[in-house]
């Protein structure tokens, strides 16, 4: 069944919306016109993108957690997708189980836009490694929960606001699109009410093993991962780590499986881009909406095809591990106004996964908390070509 909100007199409220879209291990080269055209033309044409967005500890729950919090990942203290790597128990060193052990399900950016900016929250998706530890309820900050216990595109369990649901192998229970369902149905009960929402919306694609829905299944057939003229089976990595020089050089079945591994990849985003598609259609339903909601789109890492040797895989101290696909559209023009943020525009300025939560608070009009290591991106959204460049560095 899906979540209604109660009726409520048209949004009159002068915050933003926000949709934070993040898929999981997607690259920056996948976000592109050829791989997911409505995401282009929405979001890449429509607002600003960030050449130069990075994540500080490529790993999935280590990445989420920053995002959350807004710190580096020596500061969190989070550094693993489970809390296995000291082998003393009180120690909380990773996954859900270090998140929740760490006092952080109490006090994240959903709890401060939900209790101090008066927002209606909903997350959708992929929470944490370990999520499906966790008891039924859901955590503080939320009013709608949609969240893996299990992850996968098919055979896997939700925590649907503290009731246990099963999707199994039907073409109807691809997670994806599942989501897509869920997230409409919350943004269609929050559209032009009282109060601003937030909707964290987290598919599993193009993680691996990356499936397609039945619908995209071959429609990239053939493609070839991207080769990078240097680091793509690196010839020379004398100047590597160890580790770096015991790899040997990809074999033609290598390089075989990691164009298939790609393909499988970008045909499971096929319907992250509908999903994005959807999103805007949806916020474009009632007048003043889409007008007053900002889209963020990124990912929680990137990933690895071959670079350095490397066939696969997060992680590493290199580039593909660690630079992230981001665009942000900011609200629809309204004239005479200018747009907030203007439509197709780019940066190159360094931005981090520890800048979402200081940005979200500045829309919400609301104080950043002092522990929060990023940076506000709105300077960089409303800036003009004309203008200077925002002062400052970056805190440690």
């Amino acid at each position: 069944m899906l979540w209604k909100a109660p009726v409520a007199p048209a949004q009159t409220a002068a915050k933003p919306n926000i949709i934070f879209i993040i898929t999981d291990d997607m690259r920056k080269d996948d976000l592109n016109s050829t791989y997911m055209q409505q995401t282009t033309k929405q979001l890449v044409e429509k607002g600003m993108s960030f050449q130069n967005a990075f994540v500080s500890n490529p790993l999935c729950c280590p990445s989420r957690s920053t995002i959350m919090r807004g710190q580096y990942g020596h500061n969190t203290k989070i550094w693993f997708n489970s809390n296995l790597f000291d082998p003393d128990p009180n120690v909380n060193d990773g996954g859900w189980l270090g998140y929740n052990g760490n006092g952080y399900e109490k006090d994240n950016v959903a709890t401060h836009l939900h209790d101090a900016a008066g927002y209606t929250t909903g997350f959708f998706g992929k929470y944490l490694n370990g999520y499906g530890a966790a008891k039924y309820t859901p955590p503080p900050g939320w009013d709608r929960w949609f969240a893996f216990k299990t992850v996968h595109y098919y055979g896997y369990d939700v925590n649907d606001n503290g009731t246990i649901k099963h999707f199994g192998s039907k073409n109807t229970d691809y997670s994806t699109d599942v989501l897509n369902t869920q997230v409409q149905a919350f943004i269609r009960a929050n559209a032009g009410q009282s109060k601003p929402f937030f909707a964290y919306i987290a598919p599993y694609a193009p993680h691996a093993p990356a499936r397609p829905a039945p619908r995209h299944k071959d429609t990239f057939n053939g493609i070839k991962a991207p080769r990078a003229p240097i680091s793509f089976n690196e010839a020379d990595v004398t100047d590597k780590p160890p580790w770096i020089q015991s790899l040997p050089t990809l074999t033609s079945n290598d390089i075989a499986n990691i164009d298939l591994r790609h393909e499988n990849r970008i045909e499971s985003l096929q319907a992250v881009d509908d999903l994005v598609g959807a999103v805007v259609r949806t916020l474009g339903e009632k007048p003043g909406v889409l007008s007053n909601t900002y889209i963020v789109f990124t990912s929680d890492n990137g990933f690895h095809h071959g670079e350095h040797r490397i066939q696969q895989g997060k992680a590493r101290p290199y580039e593909e591990s660690v630079r992230v696909p981001l665009v942000i559209r900011g609200p629809d023009a309204v004239a005479p106004a200018p747009p907030v943020v203007q439509p197709g525009s780019s940066t190159d300025k360094l931005v981090l996964n520890t800048d979402y939560f200081p940005t979200f608070m500045d829309l919400a009009v609301t104080q950043t908390p002092s522990y929060v290591d990023g940076r506000s991106l709105l300077p960089l959204l409303k800036a003009r070509p004309s203008d200077p460049p925002p002062p400052g560095g970056r805190p440690s």
